[in-house]
């Protein structure tokens, strides 16, 4: 049986790596990039603003929402959403993003390098939110996924 989160990342990576599309995963598939074995949910990847609504086309085939802003109690980001045969996948604009930091109780911006450190996930070479920066941010936003993940990364 194929692997529907190992046949979507590949998808994904390869419709960015042909558009050269900067990139790099974050998220829970960063967090078991490093080690650490939990359930993944989706796939989050940062990618230029720029690029959500060029990627569009792309996934004319799927289920996907439009480019467009999302805001909650931990985020404030641009992004789109496709469903990949029953697998999420978030593509995640890194120009502006925003993240609530619950320990200062403000929104900050979320500075973000896609010339990030490559790592292998599901066969393939590709760049991951570096370590520290993975765990910054999860302490800062605080959901109960992020305190396991940032306990498991520094452990």
């Amino acid at each position: 049986m194929i692997n529907l989160k190992k046949q979507a990342f590949h998808w994904i990576v390869k419709i960015l790596r042909k558009n050269k599309i900067p990139f790099r995963v974050t998220g829970g598939l960063a967090v078991n990039s490093y080690g650490v074995k939990r359930k993944l949910f989706d796939i989050d990847i940062d990618v230029p603003d720029s690029a959500l609504q060029k990627l569009m086309p792309f996934f004319k085939n799927f289920k996907f929402t439009d480019p467009s802003h999302y805001k909650d109690k931990e985020w404030d980001v641009n992004y789109l959403s496709i469903d990949y045969q029953g697998q999420d996948i978030d593509l995640i604009g890194s120009n502006s993003q925003k993240i609530f930091n619950k320990n200062t109780r403000k929104w900050g911006n979320f500075k973000i390098n896609l010339s990030s450190p490559k790592k292998k996930i599901f066969g393939l070479i590709v760049p991951v939110i570096p370590k520290n920066e993975l765990i910054k941010y999860k302490a800062k936003i605080k959901r109960d996924i992020d305190l396991l993940d940032v306990k498991a990364l520094t452990e």
